[in-house]
């Protein structure tokens, strides 16, 4: 589906909650009047994902996400919604993983907005509340993201695409280039560009982030730190999309290996 939406045979429409519609070029290709060429996924891609949701569930408390997740089918059923329209299984992990005490600190929990954090933060806290007191856990816990022990490149199996973005970014491509020329969708571009990043100590980011921007997103990452995303996108008010956000991480954690 990324393919074809980077493709522009799909139209993928909304943020929060992304749907696919079709478009002109969906009907010709379902009629037989153009063709589209898909590429098929690396088995080490595959083998990247299994990894990284056994990383996700690292230090999350099993039972209570069972709790809060009983309590999202509950709150969708009240609401006439699906549950991932209340928090998305990744939010209900982060939350048994942290534990936040209070408001703000479940503020930070990433696909927490103002809004969902009116509408069920206190109910959340006092389940949270009851079972860390039931069972004795630590709250606020405040863990660095698992980060996954990387393959030296000459040992990994070979990814043509992740080689292609990488010579293209060294030509300075921008990233919807570099989707196009590559296939793939914008979130899997945005993890080549990062690793790429992190892996060239002299490449300058001014291609894909102007100077002002990093300068802004630097000193709001140098006030909560670069752990995590979402307290610099709050301490930035919402206004810098993650993506530049995660283009500044790459750079800086970069530099302080240096």
């Amino acid at each position: 589906m990324r393919q074809l939406v980077s493709q522009r045979v799909l139209m993928q429409e909304g943020d929060e909650y992304p749907i696919l519609r079709l478009n002109d070029a969906s009907w010709e290709i379902m009629k037989g009047q153009r063709s589209v060429r898909l590429t098929q996924p690396m088995v080490r891609e595959r083998l990247k994902k299994a990894r990284a949701e056994s990383a996700s569930w690292e230090g999350v408390d099993r039972d209570l996400f069972e709790v809060l997740r009983q309590d999202r089918a509950r709150l969708a059923e009240s609401r006439h919604v699906l549950p991932y329209m209340i928090f998305s299984d990744a939010t209900l992990r982060e939350l048994a993983r942290i534990r936040p005490s209070n408001l703000a600190n479940m503020r930070l929990v990433y696909g927490i907005g103002e809004v969902k954090l009116r509408d069920f933060g206190d109910g959340i806290l006092q389940l949270i509340g009851t079972h860390c007191q039931s069972h004795n856990l630590a709250m606020d816990v405040s863990t660095r993201p698992v980060q996954l022990e990387k393959t030296p490149r000459s040992a990994a199996r070979p990814n043509p695409l992740r080689d292609l973005a990488f010579d293209l970014f060294r030509q300075g491509a921008v990233i919807e280039d570099v989707m196009h020329q590559t296939g793939r969708g914008r979130s899997t571009v945005m993890d080549y560009l990062c690793e790429f990043i992190s892996q060239q100590p002299g490449v300058s980011i001014s291609t894909w982030l102007a100077d002002d921007l990093y300068q802004k997103i630097a000193a709001a990452a140098g006030q909560v730190g670069t752990d995590r995303l979402k307290p610099i996108f709050i301490a930035l008010e919402e206004k810098v999309p993650y993506d530049e956000i995660r283009i500044a991480v790459a750079f800086l954690t970069r530099e302080e290996k240096r």
